[in-house]
């Protein structure tokens, strides 16, 4: 089976417990459906990790604009557009950061 038909058997199965979930009135059997509902849910966490690591793999070193994009996002969320002072105060100008952090 390939991934995407691996995953979409994942989100098939995490469905169908879903509507066995709210069909079931007994605690231990919604118990048990719940945690196969937290299996199912792990797996599909794991798979989509995979699925990203392999389109990194994939594009790594090509310098692709999917890789630049990549590259960007990371860029960005890492950062430090200001920083908390010694008295509690938030500093933003980049002088003011550069004695913060000295």
């Amino acid at each position: 089976m390939t991934g995407i038909k691996v995953l979409d058997h994942v989100q098939v199965e995490m469905k169908k417990c879903t509507k066995e979930r709210r069909s079931v009135a007994s605690a231990p059997e919604r118990g048990e459906i719940l945690a196969r509902i937290s299996e199912w849910g792990y797996k599909e966490e794991m798979m989509r990790w995979e699925q990203a690591k392999l389109d990194y793999l994939r594009q790594d070193d090509k310098n692709s604009p999917w890789f630049h994009n990549l590259a960007n996002r990371r860029r960005r969320v890492n950062f430090i557009s200001e920083l908390k002072g010694r008295c509690g105060a938030l500093c933003s100008k980049q002088s003011k950061l550069e004695s913060i952090v000295v």
